[in-house]
C-alpha cells in the first residue's frame, strides 16, 4: 500500500510537547538528550514553555524536529515500513530528509538552530497574517499590486483552497488586509516572530544554503515531495536546492497533495505534535484516510487496522461514554474563548451529531477509518480540556463498563 508521511512545521507546538515521549520511550529520550546537548540547553524543559518560549522560533523549530523525528522512530518500532512517500510543511521538510535518512539526526538539530536563528534575523520590519474567504488568484494580484522593492508582501502558505497565509513588511501586510477585508475576506495577523517565505528571508536563505553545502549529505530513503514545487527527489544534490529555497518561496501544499494523490496515494500519516496537516486534508481531501500519529493521538499499529471494522453498537457506545466524559470533566488548563470554541465545543457539536446519524443508521459494521477519525476528535477535545493520553484511556475504561466491549475497540484508544 502506497502511503505518504507528512511532518508538520511551525504552527504545531504546544506546551508540555514532548513529555510523554520522553517518559515512555527509550528512543525519544536518547534523541532529546543529544539534542539538548548540542543546542546548549535542555529542549524538554524549554517546552513547558513556562516563560512563553514556544513563541520563540529558536525553541520552536528544534522542538517541532526532535519531536517528529523521535516520532517517526517509534512509527518505525512499531509499523512494517514498505512503499512511504516523504514531505514537510515548511520546516517538516528538514525532519523528511532526516528521517530519509539523508541527513544525520546530530546535523540537523544544528542545522534547524542556524536555520531559526537567521530567520528571526530577518524578522525587523516583517510580519505575518492568514487571510480566509477569497481565492489564491484574487489574493496574489492584490499583493502585487501593493507591493514595491522595499515594501513588499507574498503569499506564504497556500494551504486550502479558501485560507491563505501572507508574509512580508508588517506597513504592506496592513495596506493588503484593508483590500481584502473591504472584498469580503476575513484577515488576521499572527503572533509570529519571523516574516517566513517571504522575500525578507534572503539573507536566511543565502546563510542556510551555505551550510547545507558544507554537511554530509546522502541520497534519502525515500522520495520527498518539495513543499514548494511538489515535485519528488532523492539525490543528495537536490538537498541543498530544496531546504534553502523554500525561505524566500510559498508552501505550496495544494500541488503538494495533488501529486500525491496522482501517485496513487489514498493514506496520509501526519507525524509531528498536533493535527495541522490532518484538518487540511480532511477539509480538502474527503476521499483519502488521514491519520496523525502523535503523543495526543496515540503511537499504535496503523497497517493492519485498514480492514477492520467495528459493529455499530460499540461504536455508539465509544461515543456516548466519549461524550459523558467531555461533559463530566473540568477544563484544567486556561483557555481563550476562541480556542475553546474551535476545539473544543465544535468538535464536541460534531461528535454529538454523529452519535444521532449512527443511531438512525442501519448499518451493522461501521469501517475503522471513520471510527478512528471519532476517536482521534474525542481524545484531541480531551487534549485541549488539559488531560494527557493516559488520563483519558483511564476515563474511557471507567465509563465503559463492559469490559467485553473495550477489549473489542481497544485499537480506538491503544
Amino acid at each position: 500500500m502506497k502511503t505518504a508521511i507528512v511532518f508538520p512545521g511551525q504552527g504545531s507546538q504546544y506546551t508540555n510537547m514532548g513529555r510523554f515521549l520522553y517518559e515512555n520511550h527509550k528512543i525519544a529520550r536518547r534523541l532529546y538528550d543529544e539534542a539538548s546537548e548540542i543546542l546548549g540547553y535542555n529542549l524538554l524543559v524549554a517546552c513547558e514553555n513556562k516563560s512563553g518560549e514556544l513563541n520563540d522560533t529558536n525553541i520552536t523549530q528544534p522542538a517541532i524536529l526532535v519531536y517528529s523525528i523521535a516520532s517517526w522512530e517509534i512509527f518505525k518500532e512499531l509499523n512494517q515500513v514498505e512503499e512511504i512517500y516523504f514531505s514537510g510543511h515548511s520546516l517538516g521538510e528538514l525532519t523528511a530528509a532526516v528521517c530519509g535518512e539523508a541527513i544525520s539526526f546530530s546535523e540537523a538539530v544544528q542545522l534547524v538552530q542556524l536555520r531559526a536563528k537567521l530567520m528571526s534575523q530577518c524578522g525587523a520590519d516583517g510580519g505575518m497574517m492568514v487571510c480566509f474567504g477569497l481565492n489564491y488568484t484574487e489574493v496574489e494580484s492584490i499583493c502585487k499590486e501593493v507591493s514595491t522593492n522595499n515594501n513588499h508582501v507574498t503569499i506564504a502558505n497556500y494551504n486550502m483552497k479558501d485560507q491563505l497565509v501572507l508574509s512580508g513588511h508588517q506597513d504592506a501586510l496592513h495596506r493588503v488586509a484593508e483590500i481584502l477585508n473591504g472584498q469580503g475576506a476575513v484577515t488576521k495577523k499572527l503572533d509570529v516572530s519571523v516574516p517566513a517565505h517571504s522575500q525578507l528571508m534572503q539573507p536566511a536563505k543565502d546563510g542556510f544554503r551555505e551550510a547545507l553545502r558544507k554537511i554530509q549529505k546522502k541520497d534519502s530513503k525515500y522520495p520527498i515531495y518539495s513543499c514548494i514545487t511538489g515535485e519528488p527527489y532523492l539525490h543528495s544534490n537536490d538537498i541543498v536546492n530544496q531546504l534553502s529555497e523554500q525561505l524566500t518561496e510559498g508552501v505550496q501544499w495544494p500541488v503538494v497533495m495533488d501529486k500525491l494523490i496522482r501517485e496513487g496515494i489514498s493514506h496520509f500519516i501526519e507525524i509531528g505534535p498536533k493535527t495541522v496537516l490532518t484538518k487540511i486534508i480532511e477539509a480538502e481531501y474527503p476521499n483519502v484516510f488521514v491519520s496523525p500519529y502523535n503523543e495526543i493521538n496515540g503511537y499504535h499499529t496503523l497497517f493492519h487496522s485498514e480492514a477492520q471494522s467495528y459493529s455499530m453498537n460499540d461504536i455508539i457506545s465509544f461515543l456516548q461514554a466519549s461524550l459523558r466524559i467531555i461533559v463530566g470533566t473540568p477544563i484544567k488548563i486556561k483557555i481563550e474563548q476562541s480556542k475553546f470554541e474551535k476545539e473544543i465545543h465544535a468538535p464536541f457539536i460534531e461528535l454529538r451529531q454523529e452519535l444521532g446519524k449512527l443511531k438512525k443508521n442501519n448499518r451493522p459494521q461501521i469501517d475503522s477509518i471513520y471510527s478512528k477519525k471519532l476517536s482521534n476528535q474525542f481524545f484531541s477535545i480531551l487534549f485541549n480540556k488539559g488531560f494527557n493520553r493516559e488520563e483519558t484511556v483511564d476515563l474511557l475504561k471507567s465509563s465503559i463498563r463492559d469490559k467485553n466491549i473495550l477489549a473489542r475497540i481497544h485499537k480506538l484508544y491503544i
